[in-house]
């Protein structure tokens, strides 16, 4: 107790200092201070712990967030994004809200990326990669969740592939309507491909990345992005407009991101 004004004032005054640095044009915070999802008050995205409002809306059914958070997984290395997503999106799909039998197994990653031969995929997501390359881009992304979805005996569906090459009002008006149409649905999903760090601000990038959307707030035009990156992030909010930059950012070796847009037919359910 006796040093506690001493720690008041100690901490008034890194306060200060944090604030003074992150207002100084042209520094950077300190490794050990730089806030996740960019500065304090001004940050490009909010974790869903911190904002959860829309989903306890009723008027907001959410059909995404229901079907995914109880298979929300995290990738087991750095580069298998592409493996968790894809693993969530097919529980979605084929073990979210249906009558299972005792027998019924969900879909797990290490079992997903056995029976999927497509573009060598398990290679592609270990460290040697294959010929150098690792992770999949995004028409790779497509072709690895047609597979998936055939493998699965989901036969009847439609896979539409956005690529994101730049911002403009017509692109993100295409954007928004999607997110609308995918929000109103419990029948589809969609995946997108995006520079990670244009949306959590991590130093170091870029780091192109793939996850599920989870829902799509169409009056504050946010969505929530179940980033399958669980060593760092929960699910978090980020404007329509912050996530096409982060999808539009091209990169030397996965090129423009952007998404695909899954729709099943309700044959399958």
């Amino acid at each position: 107790m006796r040093n506690s004004l001493a720690y008041s004032r100690k901490a008034k005054f890194t306060v200060m200092l944090i604030c003074c640095l992150s207002m100084a044009s042209g520094e950077n915070l300190l490794a050990d201070q730089i806030p996740k999802y960019g500065l304090i008050g001004t940050p490009y995205a909010v974790p869903l712990s911190q904002d959860h409002k829309y989903l306890q809306n009723s008027k907001n059914k959410a059909f995404d967030y229901w079907n995914l958070a109880p298979f929300y997984i995290p990738q087991i290395n750095e580069i298998s994004c592409s493996v968790a997503s894809v693993t969530m999106v097919l529980n979605g799909i084929i073990r979210a809200g249906h009558n299972l039998k005792a027998e019924d197994i969900n879909v797990t990653q290490a079992k997903l990326i056995e029976r999927i031969n497509a573009l060598n995929w398990k290679d592609r997501v270990t460290p040697g990669g294959v010929n150098g390359e690792r992770g999949l881009k995004l028409d790779q992304l497509e072709i690895v969740v047609k597979e998936a979805l055939l493998q699965y005996e989901v036969s009847n569906f439609e896979i539409d592939r956005i690529e994101v090459a730049n911002v403009d009002a017509t692109t993100l008006k295409k954007f928004r309507h999607d997110l609308a149409a995918n929000e109103d649905s419990g029948m589809d999903y969609i995946l997108i491909h995006f520079v990670q760090d244009v949306v959590t601000e991590a130093q170091g990038g870029p780091y192109p990345h793939i996850s599920p959307i989870g829902a799509y707030d169409k009056v504050h035009k946010r969505v929530l992005v179940m980033d399958v990156d669980r060593d760092w992030y929960e699910p978090y909010w980020v404007s329509d407009k912050r996530l096409l930059l982060a999808m539009s950012k091209k990169t030397e070796r996965f090129g423009f991101g952007g998404y695909l847009w899954i729709r099943v037919k309700s044959d399958n359910k």
